[in-house]
């Protein structure tokens, strides 16, 4: 269910699975923007060569897209690169760290909340889904998501919709998902953790980042930031 994409540290080891992601990641890469003022991924391991080439082509869709990594090798830094050369650069990115929000607030960070339906509430809380309206929104760690939170993303996945709570009614949403996580999403399905049709859902594309440790072959990847002038290591 749902179309697959895999890039893995063998820069050959790219497949793809199901017309529908084939037919989207032939389009071209956007020509129309300024490259000038965004940042730049480089990297010279075939890893990072297969990444890159992907990138280029996920960049021309609009397909949620799953990044795997490790803790610190730059799945946000990607994440924004797929937002920054892509349809939806006119937008606005915005992230969230699962990992570094309490459960209890993930739902009204992401789903948002209106006016006094919250105890102690008196603004309304605007949901980070539509913060992201009309761009990209990233979902870090999203293995550390509540199930609960899991169902709701899950019905906005399938629905282009949320509500939020107290709210009279749903409110339609024009958003890219990016999510990350370092965790086996496998595993945690099987341990009844993370919901397999919301896998389904959101590992339409996947991206394999390569792990910190450097083998003789392995050559770090850096981001250049046009505003700074200065590269920093991905780490």
């Amino acid at each position: 269910m749902g179309s697959k994409v895999l890039v893995t540290e063998d820069a050959h080891a790219t497949r793809m699975t199901t017309g529908v992601a084939k037919r989207a990641l032939r389009a071209p890469v956007p020509a129309d923007h300024d490259t000038k003022a965004e940042p730049t991924l480089i990297g010279r391991s075939p890893a990072m060569l297969a990444i890159h080439r992907m990138l280029g082509r996920l960049t021309a869709t609009d397909l949620p897209v799953m990044i795997f990594g490790e803790s610190g090798t730059g799945k946000e830094l990607v994440a924004s690169a797929l937002h920054s050369y892509g349809k939806r650069r006119s937008g606005p990115f915005v992230a969230i760290d699962m990992a570094a929000i309490p459960r209890r607030l993930i739902e009204s960070e992401l789903f948002g909340y209106e006016k006094s339906t919250c105890a102690g509430a008196r603004l309304r809380n605007v949901s980070r889904l539509e913060q992201a309206q009309g761009g990209t929104l990233f979902l870090g760690e999203i293995g550390n998501m509540p199930m609960q939170a899991q169902a709701r993303l899950l019905w906005e996945l399938r629905e282009a919709e949320v509500t939020a709570v107290g709210a009279r009614g749903p409110m339609r949403t024009d958003v890219r998902i990016v999510a990350s996580t370092r965790q086996d999403i496998v595993q945690l399905i099987r341990q009844g953790q993370f919901r397999q049709d919301l896998f389904y859902r959101l590992n339409v594309a996947l991206l394999r980042l390569p792990p910190l440790r450097e083998p003789p072959t392995f050559q770090r990847s850096y981001v250049i930031s046009p505003r700074s002038r200065r590269a920093r290591d991905c780490r």
